[in-house]
């Protein structure tokens, strides 16, 4: 097999957060590397911030739910990732608003995605 590889560092700062998947696709003897979207990223970086699969699940369909995982989605006053009502989140990266809103769901919902979940199919907001 041929392996296809790229020297990253130049293109990396040592203050940014990086996180590169790359998935290998095989044809004929050629190996090819795609990097994955930000969406994953996204979700990387959320998972990272919660270890519990089912957590993490429920967070995931939330921002789905909420965004598509668009993090410059925006619907009448609500921004982001969550859609969140805080004009702040609109000049926040994904990142930001993924911790932006943890700290919310620590608050409000005892630190458990599947409680903000649960308010939104409750409200019917889904």
């Amino acid at each position: 097999y041929e392996i296809v590889s790229r020297d990253w560092s130049s293109d990396v700062c040592s203050s940014d957060l990086v996180l590169i998947v790359v998935t290998s696709v095989i044809t004929q003897g050629n190996t090819y590397a795609y990097s994955l979207t930000n969406t994953d990223h996204y979700k990387l970086y959320l998972h990272s911030k919660i270890i519990s699969e089912k957590q993490y699940k429920c967070a995931d369909y939330v921002a789905h739910i909420e965004s598509r995982w668009s993090p410059v989605a925006s619907n009448d006053g609500h921004y982001g990732l969550f859609q969140m009502r805080n004009v702040k989140v609109k000049y926040m990266n994904a990142y930001q608003q993924i911790d932006m809103w943890l700290k919310y769901v620590a608050h409000r919902y005892d630190n458990k995605p599947c409680k903000a979940m649960w308010h939104l199919k409750k409200r019917n907001w889904q």
